[in-house]
């Protein structure tokens, strides 16, 4: 009996929820996907991938090292969000529970002032080689 009222109670708007989130998740890949597999027409629109004199390959070097840095940021902060949204979701045993409350961490507040200035202190330098 317990099973089928269980069964009778479903939580619809999770589920559409959850539907909506994976089509879009899905859709996402689909047109990251598309604009993976499109090739590049032949017009005269300029392109810093297509370099034809010397000024215009160091600036092709410049855009190749600013997209691998900030490439890597993305990865970063992507790989820290991702554990943090994994390791410490909504549980039921926790809805009783307040969280710790951490007031200020000078590691933390000094590794974010200094990582995304040492971050433009090396593109800066890059520009001037």
């Amino acid at each position: 009996m317990r099973i089928v009222e269980t069964m009778k109670k479903a939580d619809w708007p999770a589920i559409i929820s959850r539907a909506a989130g994976i089509a879009l998740f899905l859709a996402g890949v689909l047109l990251a996907a598309g604009l993976c597999a499109a090739t590049p027409q032949a017009n005269s629109v300029t392109s810093i991938f297509d370099s034809h004199s010397t000024p215009a390959d160091s600036i092709r070097h410049l855009s190749f090292f600013v997209l691998g840095v900030t490439g890597l940021i993305f990865l970063v902060v992507f790989s820290l969000l991702t554990y943090a949204v994994v390791k410490f979701r909504s549980r039921a045993a926790d809805k009783d529970r307040e969280p710790a409350q951490v007031y200020g961490s000078t590691q933390i507040e000094l590794a974010w002032t200094i990582i995304p200035m040492l971050i433009v202190v090396v593109l800066f330098s890059r520009r001037r080689e």
